[in-house]
């Protein structure tokens, strides 16, 4: 593996007009530039509420489409049948990815 070919997220995580890219994750995660999470506290205003609201579906969503594709291509279940620096195992999660896109657009979601 090339490690110097990494970039740290602070050099890649813009948008060609400056702005920062955030990741949405768990709240045991923290705030920082660039990972939010939920809003918690005893008193959320009712934005902040409506912001948890709509993040919380669109990962639900984003969830179950990992669920698809390791229904659809059980081989990539990393605990049960990977060998981890044995088996490109990013090339075969997304080849697994685009196959189920695949099967999405052919058979919907």
């Amino acid at each position: 593996m090339n490690r110097g070919a990494c970039i740290p997220i602070r050099n890649a995580a813009h948008l060609p007009d400056g702005r920062c890219i955030q990741l949405y994750g768990d709240p045991a995660y923290g705030q920082n530039p660039f990972i939010i999470a939920p809003f918690c506290s005893a008193r959320i205003t009712a934005i902040q509420a409506m912001h948890n609201a709509d993040m919380s579906a669109v990962r639900i969503a984003i969830e179950q489409c990992f669920g698809k594709v390791l229904a659809l291509f059980a081989w990539v279940d990393f605990k049960k049948n990977q060998k981890l620096l044995l088996q490109p195992l990013g090339l075969y999660y997304k080849v697994a990815v685009l196959l189920t896109n695949c099967h999405t657009c052919l058979y919907g979601s």
